[in-house]
Parts: C-alpha cells; sequence; structure tokens
C-alpha cells in the first residue's frame, strides 16, 4: 500500500493511479494544530494584558531580545491528547495561548531543553517582546526565552480539564492528516490552512480490520480556486513552518513553479518543477525561503500512507 520513499522522490506526486478518476479532489484544511481547535489566519492585536500598545520590534525571521519593561509571562504548561497538541495558561491572569517554540530553552538546573522535555503541569516562565495575537487560544509568536520554573506534576492540569474538554478534539486516523502553513509577517504571525489533493491512506477501523482508501486529483498547477481561496499572502522571502495535524509524516518533499505556468485542468503537459528546499527543525518541517508567486507542491510520506498538498505564494 505505501509509496516507498524512492518512488515518492523520482515522481514526486504525479497521482494518476490506475483505475482512479482524477477529480478535482483537493480539500481545505481544519486544523492548525494537532487536535487543537483554533482559528487561522489570525491578526496581531491585544489578547494579553502585556501585549497593550507594545513595540513591533523583534517580528522579524529572527527572534528580538525582550523589549525593556516587558516583564516574563508565567504559565502552566498543559498538554492535551498524545498528539502533541497543548495550551499554556497565565497563572496570574488566566489568559489561555499557545507559543512559537523559542530556541533558548531551559529545564530547572539551567540545562538547554526542547518542548519534548516539557510535562504536564510544569511552570514556565516566558520572555518576548509581549505581542499577543488575536485567536482563541491565543498565539504568542514573539517569544525569545522560556524555562522551566517549577517542576509541578500532571495532577496540576485537573483545575483545566473542562477548558481541555472544550478545546480538545480527539485526531480522526480515519482520513489524511490536514496542512497549515505558519509564517510571519511584520506584526503577526499567520497560520493558514493549505488545500488537500490527492492521497493513498490506511488505518485501522473498529474491528482491528485494515481500511485502505484512494483518492486520485489533478496536478497542483491545474487547480483553479483550490488554490486561489487561501494563498499565502507572504510578500517577500519568507520561511514555512509546515505543521500537519493528527500526525507527523516521516519524510516531505517539495516543488515549486512560477504562478504563470498554472493551466486549466487537462490543459496539457506539465513542465518540470524546481525541487524546493525541506529541513527539519525540533521535530517540524520548514520550507525555506519560499517566494511569492510559485505553486507549492508539497508530499508527505506518513506511516499511514501518502498525502498531496499545494499552495500559491503571494
Amino acid at each position: 500500500m505505501k509509496m516507498t520513499a524512492k518512488i515518492l522522490l523520482a515522481g514526486l506526486w504525479v497521482l494518476a493511479l490506475a483505475g482512479c478518476a482524477a477529480a478535482g479532489a483537493a480539500q481545505s484544511g481544519a486544523q492548525p494544530v494537532s487536535g487543537l481547535a483554533e482559528e487561522s489566519g489570525a491578526q496581531s492585536g491585544g489578547g494579553q494584558a502585556q501585549s497593550v500598545g507594545l513595540s513591533a520590534e523583534g517580528n522579524g525571521a529572527e527572534p528580538a531580545e525582550r523589549d525593556a519593561g516587558i516583564e516574563p509571562i508565567t504559565a502552566m504548561y498543559v498538554p492535551m491528547g498524545n498528539a502533541g497538541a497543548y495550551i499554556l495558561v497565565d497563572q496570574n491572569y488566566g489568559t489561555v495561548f499557545t507559543v512559537t517554540m523559542p530556541e533558548n530553552m531551559y529545564g530547572l538546573n539551567g540545562e538547554k531543553i526542547t518542548q519534548q522535555d516539557l510535562t504536564a503541569g510544569n511552570i514556565l516562565e516566558i520572555e518576548g517582546n509581549g505581542l499577543m495575537l488575536e485567536s482563541y487560544p491565543g498565539q504568542y509568536p514573539g517569544v525569545t526565552a522560556m524555562r522551566i520554573v517549577q517542576q509541578g506534576s500532571p495532577e496540576d492540569i485537573a483545575v483545566y480539564q473542562e477548558l481541555i474538554d472544550t478545546l480538545y478534539q480527539e485526531p480522526d486516523l480515519t482520513v489524511p492528516p490536514e496542512l497549515t502553513a505558519e509564517y510571519r509577517i511584520p506584526l503577526a504571525m499567520v497560520a493558514a490552512r493549505v488545500a488537500r489533493g490527492g492521497y493513498q491512506w490506511e488505518y485501522i477501523d473498529e474491528n482491528g480490520e485494515t481500511v485502505s482508501t484512494v483518492a486520485c486529483g489533478a496536478h497542483p498547477l491545474q487547480w483553479g480556486e483550490e488554490l486561489d481561496q487561501n494563498p499565502l499572502k507572504i510578500g517577500e522571502a519568507a520561511d514555512i513552518r509546515l505543521l500537519f495535524s493528527t500526525v507527523k509524516p516521516e519524510e516531505v518533499q517539495a516543488l515549486c513553479w512560477p504562478e504563470s505556468q498554472r493551466m486549466p485542468a487537462g490543459g496539457g503537459d506539465i513542465p518540470e518543477g524546481e525541487k524546493a528546499v525541506i529541513e527539519k527543525e525540533e521535530g517540524e518541517f520548514i520550507l525555506r525561503q519560499a517566494q511569492p508567486g510559485y505553486v507549492y507542491q508539497i508530499a508527505a510520506i506518513f506511516p499511514g500512507g501518502d498525502v498531496e498538498y499545494a499552495f500559491l505564494t503571494e
């Protein structure tokens, strides 16, 4: 059932599988973070007490030093489910938010850690530029440093169980993961849903039986409104973080074409695409220096199958 990496790299998603009807199967995504119900495309605003009227300095590609006078936030780390979803709860104001995890993360003894080292109930001191984005939960992209200041325990998150039940949705493993593209623009971190195309997918049903599904679709250059309805408005070259709901892929590859090469469905031969750079950073896949005015095709290999996604940049 599952394509090998070798086949994927050689063909990189011409999903004209034998016996499949080439119906336009592109679909809109749903969950920006695995299991976390959250709005996409959030805009900057004052969702947090520290965010009101602050300088926008530091919202470029590199995190800035904490602005003078911006007090660190003290928050509890509250994981939700087993797929990496979480929220942070401000221990002073009760604000609920997520962050863009910084490189500078430290444990109780000052040792360097990553998000994978955080455990339920950890109390964190979070430094940054103070700019909280309007969404629910809030988003704090300008975090520059994070450290555990109190170990806490899993029992400590019990007081937030009602909140967890409201926000968390158990992942649906019967369908391929959705993809959200996260990128930074001046004053904001944007999370945009990405259209999904053809796929091969396997899952285990309630009877323990393996169920296989196949969906075929046109090449992304031949997609119409699936690309036009939600372009990534990056404005200039930008790194794009690829966030997959429910399951993380084992491998991701990307090709791109100038927007001028788009064509109607069945419109002729597909030109050869240019390979785009994908790197893995702290467990996430990053599309490096995406350019505006291009169609990007993302091919992801999961334990349960292979899935194609695509988006247009402006």
